[in-house]
């Protein structure tokens, strides 16, 4: 297949798995022979060599380094993000009748001028499909007005004429819950585990501390006082033989100054951001991996990681990941309290918990049913029965389309301005 890959941010621009999973599975239908191009959001870093076929031309409004000064261009700029950004989706338009890819494969459109990013593939007829890592289509349409979201058809019909595919069930019910309708052809393909040539280095007995690692964005929503305080809970009752590693970007500062109040930073030691490569490495040589995150997490790839090289995950029972993981074979779920995380943590110390057989599970099943190649085998199965029957690329070709474009951005600029001036009384 011809296949055209939409991102808002594309390696080395990163902030988070959203653009890592486009990334990895682009790297894999490249492997099996797909031409892919890759249309994403601009960047001022080195980009790699190579990387001909990654288009980087879009306007990203999602992470504006500036905050807005006011209430009027802040909802200008929300606009140009979720809803329409006339020059992101004439470069879209442009790339379907340059490339003329078979199948369009969304990634995260939020910042894009997303709304009209997907309206533009109807319009243009071409089969996509959209790998849905959160819930876009909530934030698409949030911030925005009535007659906008009708313009769009932003709470369902948007996504009638395309595919799909949320990374778990929770991001299908999250959407079911806040009155998005993915339509009718809708499948749960999780992002799957790339595999590395990173031998595991721990084994069990083995003498000295208990090491636990954590890896993410340090901040409340993924757990980080969570980890700093179970460590303390873990020492007050008597476990003293372990350390934790932290490793991740965010407020790093904060949480250090925190594992020190609660007199664990001789044992919670924050690394700050690291390649992903070294986490692997890092993972290999761990007992159990922490992931305290929130009960919305929508997959959260880094404990299947962790899994992946035989490290056992502890996690939130609720997260997304937790759907892939069967409690007590590969991981150990828990609620997400401190007090809970220190108990699970107490048993691994402690030696109630059989590592090795959880280990060697998580290992089996992220080398199967959760690897990269699994998943994208999923994908590409849905991907080829997406087709448009009758649907040709030369009626890309058409003036009609680009006007069709044009006219609707229009349309839902109207209605931005119209609605400036009630709340506002801007003309």
């Amino acid at each position: 297949m011809r296949i055209l890959v939409l991102s808002n941010l594309y390696p080395p621009r990163v902030r988070g798995g959203y653009e890592l999973a486009a990334f990895h599975i682009v790297q894999e239908l490249e492997r099996r022979g797909h031409e892919v191009d890759v249309l994403t959001g601009a960047t001022e870093q080195t980009i790699p060599t190579g990387d001909a076929r990654v288009h980087r031309l879009l306007d990203v409004a999602a992470y504006p380094d500036v905050p807005p000064p006011g209430p009027v261009i802040e909802r200008m700029i929300v606009h140009r993000s979720r809803v329409s950004n006339l020059t992101n989706s004439l470069l879209l338009l442009a790339a379907l009748r340059r490339i003329r890819p078979d199948h369009v494969l969304a990634f995260n459109v939020l910042g894009l001028g997303g709304l009209a990013m997907l309206d533009t593939l109807n319009r243009a007829g071409v089969p996509w499909t959209l790998s849905l890592g959160d819930k876009i289509p909530t934030m698409l349409a949030d911030l925005t007005t009535a007659p906008i979201i009708e313009l769009f058809g932003a709470k369902g019909p948007l996504y009638a004429a395309g595919q799909i595919a949320p990374i778990s069930q929770t991001v299908a019910d999250e959407a079911a819950a806040e009155g998005i309708d993915l339509g009718p052809s809708v499948r749960i393909i999780p992002r799957g585990v790339p595999q590395r040539e990173v031998r595991r280095t721990r084994r069990w007995p083995h003498a000295g501390p208990v090491r636990f690692v954590a890896a993410g964005t340090i901040n409340e929503q993924k757990g980080s006082g969570i980890v700093v305080a179970a460590a303390r809970l873990l020492r007050e009752r008597g476990c003293d033989d372990f350390r934790v590693d932290v490793y991740g970007g965010g407020e790093v500062e904060a949480f250090e100054a925190r594992a020190a109040a609660e007199g664990v930073a001789d044992r919670v030691t924050f690394h700050g951001a690291v390649p992903q490569e070294r986490v692997i490495v890092e993972n290999a040589d761990a007992d159990a991996f922490l992931f305290p995150t929130w009960e919305r997490e929508p997959l959260g790839n880094a404990p299947l990681e962790a899994a992946s090289v035989g490290c056992v995950p502890i996690l939130t029972a609720s997260c997304g990941a937790a759907e892939l993981l069967v409690d007590g074979v590969h991981a150990i779920k828990v609620p997400r309290t401190a007090e809970h995380f220190a108990e699970a943590m107490q048993r691994v110390c402690e030696g109630e918990v059989d590592l090795a057989r959880l280990s060697a599970a998580g290992i089996r099943l992220a080398a199967g049913p959760l690897s990269l190649a699994h998943s994208v085998d999923t994908l590409e199965e849905f991907m080829l029965a997406g087709g448009r029957p009758g649907w040709e690329a030369a009626a890309l070709d058409s003036a009609q389309l680009g006007a069709a474009v044009v006219a609707n951005d229009r349309e839902a600029t109207r209605l931005l301005y119209d609605d400036c001036e009630t709340r506002d009384g801007i003309r």
